[in-house]
């Protein structure tokens, strides 16, 4: 109780702090400012489930390091570059009402962009692995229970921090967007925040395709496991399949000119 009243004070402070910051800002600056914040949030959340999470899980031997890899697919990157991405916007001071475009176009690199790919892309399959581990690995469910009691959970379970780098990339579209609707089309900025909101959506689409095959290669294992004596067949690949289409299948038995 008490750890949940610190992260809920902590919480209130810095909600007050924001309010007062955004009073004081014009329309254009505002969505800017919610742009770096909501960012703030974001790095805050990958660094608890980094920190409170991944870290001591390693240190203490309760999951196996390939295993942790597989359940936080470079989550410890994505905070790293994220992080890089706050610095720079948090050292432009008032400039970043200027210059967040375009800085966002830079942090946007091939690599970044993979790893967005691998680590937000497959939450799904990250919350299936950690049920899975809660029911079969005692010490990781007690772990569990007992982390989430850290103020800086703020009382949050490991699932809904997982979501949120998927919450997240889903967010930046609308923010540039509501960026752009507050920029007029004659400011020296607004051609740099247009190829960010164009980036953004390039990348949730992306990492959107990938959510999908994700999702078609999961249905696709479910499957090959359902089928009684498939691990003997030589023409069944075991790994990077994915399922193109599901359905009944009928089979008629030809028996002199009539259908069973």
């Amino acid at each position: 109780a008490d750890s949940g009243a610190v992260g809920a004070a902590r919480a209130d402070a810095a909600a007050a702090a924001r309010a007062k910051r955004m009073a004081q800002l014009d329309k254009r600056q505002k969505p800017i400012f919610e742009l770096v914040e909501t960012e703030r949030d974001f790095v805050r959340y990958v660094g608890v489930i980094v920190n409170v999470f991944m870290i001591p899980l390693r240190e203490r031997g309760i999951v196996a390091a390939d295993m942790l890899e597989r359940m936080f697919p470079k989550l410890d990157e994505l905070h790293r570059l994220n992080t890089q991405l706050l610095a720079q916007w948090d050292a432009s001071g008032d400039d970043v009402f200027r210059t967040a475009g375009a800085t966002f176009c830079e942090h946007l690199t091939d690599h970044v962009q993979r790893v967005y790919a691998l680590s937000v892309a497959r939450y799904e399959k990250t919350l299936d692995l950690c049920m899975k581990q809660a029911e079969s690995n005692a010490a990781f469910a007690r772990f569990c229970a007992d982390a989430q009691l850290d103020p800086r959970c703020e009382m949050q379970d490991l699932a809904s921090l997982v979501i949120k780098p998927f919450q997240r990339m889903t967010k930046y579209p609308l923010l540039f967007r509501e960026i752009l609707k507050q920029t007029p089309d004659e400011h020296a900025s607004r051609g740099d925040f247009e190829r960010a909101q164009r980036a953004a959506e390039a990348l949730l689409d992306k990492i959107n395709g990938v959510k999908a095959f994700q999702s078609r290669a999961n249905r696709a294992e479910e499957l090959r496991r359902s089928i009684k004596g498939i691990e003997h067949s030589p023409y069944v690949a075991k790994s990077a399949r994915e399922l193109l289409r599901e359905g009944v299948v009928t089979l008629h038995a030809d028996g002199g000119g009539g259908e069973s």
